[in-house]
Formats: structure tokens, C-alpha cells, sequence
């Protein structure tokens, strides 16, 4: 007789029972949005489902169903706002409290190549395939629009402005309006304490926002831009993970761009690196 995986059951038992579980939750293909909202609630997205977990016990505290998948959901900087796009096309805010409160919707002209990226000060920027981008407001009302900008990659918050690339250029925005970086190339932007790098195809740039210029400090070898990743250190520097036809490695950087260590993780790791910060 052949081995048998144990049960959902009895996994999930074993999971709870571990040394450092405090508490523990099934999921699915369908869970594909979490957000944490403040130290004390974190919010799941199960396919029509929104569901507000408690961050202590895990514990269910509201749930909210839809009448379709969810494509995207989204929460603002101070998490007072809480942003969800139901397909087909249907964009619906909701104001947080002990849950959320619907306080106006508005369709979008597509749903296809979807971003949603909190402004900072209040309001979502919108990305779609056939409507560009839409900066709208807290009351639902359209503060800026442009049109030919399609197909965001990546996208942070630095100094009360949003970074944002496309495939093709690097972007800040605020509720005022947004600016192509015309001196920078595209790539994965990355806060580091109070340094900003882009993490680009040729290697790694520092970005000065105020004059919004990008001096090369690093050369990568040219890498495949699905396998990459990299996570800002407290200290300013980076960690990446970047991947070419030859290797696969861990770097680390200092503050000024120059390499403290290298490492081959070829064969050890499979698939798109993620990053994660550990206190």
C-alpha cells in the first residue's frame, strides 16, 4: 500500500498545534488579497468575499459578499478607505470603521491590465488597459486623468508621492497630477530609510525625487524580469534577488550602491522570488 497525504483536517490541526502558530486559517486558489488595515485587523479576499479577521485570535469580525469575483482590492495609506473592483468592470469605496460602510460606486471603462494604488492624502489611482489612468477622489469625483498611460509594474510610496512604473517609463504622481521621470529608466522602484533605488534592467539606479534625476550606481548583467525581486534595508541599502541565463543570486548593497556580498542560489529556489520584511 502506498502513501496517502493526511486529510485538510488533520493538516491543519497539525498546523495550529505547531511551536510559534497562533492561529491559523485555511485558504484557497480564490484568497488572493490580504491586507493588513491597522495592528488589530486584517482583511482577506476570497473570490465574491471580503472577510475581516482579527489579528490576535483569528477570529471572523464582518464579512462582505459580492455578486462577483473580486478582480482587485485595495486600501488607502491610512487605511480609512478601502477600495474593491467587482467584475466586470465595477469600482466600489468603502469607508472603514468597526466595517465597511459603501459610500459611492462607478464603473470603469475596463477591467483588463487592472492597478489600484493608493494616492497619498486620500483617493485611488486607477489603471486600465482602454481608460489610462483616473485619479479619483474620496466622493468619487475624478481629480486627474491621463489617458495614454497604461500598464503599471510596480509602484510605492516615498515622501508623500507615488512612484509608479510602467513598461516603459517610471512615473510620481499625487493628487495634483503625475510626471514622467524623463531621466530614469523603468524598473522596480524600492524604498530604502530615505533613499529611493530602481531597480532596473542594467542594474540599480539612485533616484533623487526633488530633481528627479537617476545616477547608475550598479551594473547587473541582464536578467529575466519575472525572476527578480528586491527589499530595502534599514540601513539604505538593498537586497535583490536577480536572475540572468546564468545564475541566480542574492546581493546585498550598501547605501551607496557598492556590493557587500554576493551569493549563488541556483537550484535552491524555484519560481518568482517574493519579498518579505522580518522585524
Amino acid at each position: 500500500s502506498g502513501w496517502l497525504p493526511p486529510s485538510q483536517t488533520i493538516a491543519a490541526y497539525r498546523l495550529q498545534v505547531s511551536p510559534g502558530t497562533q492561529w491559523y486559517r485555511s485558504t484557497d486558489e480564490s484568497s488572493q488579497f490580504v491586507y493588513v488595515l491597522d495592528e488589530n485587523q486584517l482583511i482577506l479576499a476570497e473570490g465574491d468575499q471580503l472577510v475581516g479577521l482579527d489579528l490576535e485570535n483569528g477570529t471572523q469580525i464582518w464579512s462582505l459578499s459580492f455578486d462577483e469575483v473580486l478582480k482587485q482590492v485595495q486600501t488607502d495609506t491610512a487605511g480609512n478607505w478601502l477600495y474593491a473592483v467587482e467584475l466586470p468592470n465595477q469600482l466600489r469605496a468603502y469607508q472603514m470603521n468597526t466595517e465597511p460602510l459603501l459610500v459611492w460606486e462607478r464603473e470603469l471603462s475596463s477591467a483588463l491590465q487592472l492597478s489600484l494604488m493608493p494616492l497619498p492624502g486620500g483617493g485611488i489611482l486607477v489603471s486600465d488597459a482602454q481608460g489610462g489612468m483616473t485619479a479619483i477622489s474620496t466622493t468619487g469625483e475624478t481629480m486627474w486623468r491621463e489617458p495614454d498611460a497604461t500598464g503599471i509594474t510596480n509602484w510605492i510610496h516615498f515622501k508623500d508621492t507615488l512612484i509608479f512604473t510602467t513598461h516603459t517609463t517610471l512615473w510620481a504622481g499625487n493628487a495634483e497630477g503625475a510626471v514622467i521621470w524623463e531621466e530614469a529608466p523603468t524598473g522596480i522602484p524600492v524604498a530604502a530609510g530615505n533613499q529611493l533605488w530602481l531597480y532596473a534592467a542594467d542594474g540599480i539606479y539612485r533616484l533623487d525625487i526633488e530633481q528627479r534625476t537617476a545616477q547608475h550606481v550598479y551594473t547587473l548583467s541582464a536578467g529575466f524580469a519575472n525572476q527578480r525581486a528586491a527589499l530595502g534595508l534599514s540601513n539604505g541599502g538593498l537586497l535583490l534577488a536577480h536572475t540572468d541565463t546564468h545564475d541566480r543570486r542574492l546581493l546585498s548593497l550598501n547605501a551607496n550602491g557598492s556590493l557587500v556580498w554576493e551569493y549563488s542560489i541556483s537550484g535552491l529556489v524555484e519560481g518568482t522570488p517574493e519579498r518579505f520584511t522580518l522585524n
